[in-house]
């Protein structure tokens, strides 16, 4: 058995309020504490599309390994955010995206100016250290190949 939970993020949909990452991020922090506190799930997961993805990748990107020295033994504990993380169809930075469309470089200003903060999924899906999961569309219409975060995983680990 499992339970889905849904949302909005602000100013989508029938939620009220403006977008920008601080309060994507924030929302789903939000979200995620209630769910813990309701304690009646043993492990929670993420699911992010598209744009989906930005949340979804900052909360796994929380899950980084920490180690203490106590002892001469080592101590590795985990953040205790969520357990796996599902990034569907979604783009390695909405900037990379944005740049592909039509006055795709007047539409990135514009985006710089409304939208404050960062949105590079690679990055927090690379440092997030639970079981994750890419999935795309050879035939994404939105997420062109190079703008994937397939795309930006896979072009950073083959550059180190």
């Amino acid at each position: 058995d499992f339970d889905i939970f849904f949302w909005n993020y602000r100013g989508y949909g029938l939620s009220e309020g403006r977008v920008n990452y601080s309060n994507m991020k924030e929302d789903v922090e939000n979200i995620l504490n209630h769910l813990k506190k309701l304690n009646k799930w043993n492990k929670i997961g993420v699911h992010g599309i598209s744009i989906g993805g930005i949340p979804t990748c900052f909360l796994g990107g929380k899950n980084t390994k920490k180690i203490l020295l106590i002892k001469i033994k080592f101590l590795i504990f985990r953040t205790n955010k969520v357990d796996f993380l599902i990034a569907d169809r979604t783009f390695s930075s909405l900037e990379n995206l944005i740049i592909n469309f039509p006055f795709g470089k007047i539409v990135q200003f514009f985006y710089k100016l409304l939208f404050f903060g960062n949105s590079e999924n690679s990055e927090n899906f690379k440092k997030a250290n639970i079981p994750k999961v890419i999935l795309c569309d050879p035939k994404d219409n939105m997420v062109v190949e190079f703008s994937s975060l397939k795309s930006s995983i896979s072009n950073k680990h083959i550059s180190q």
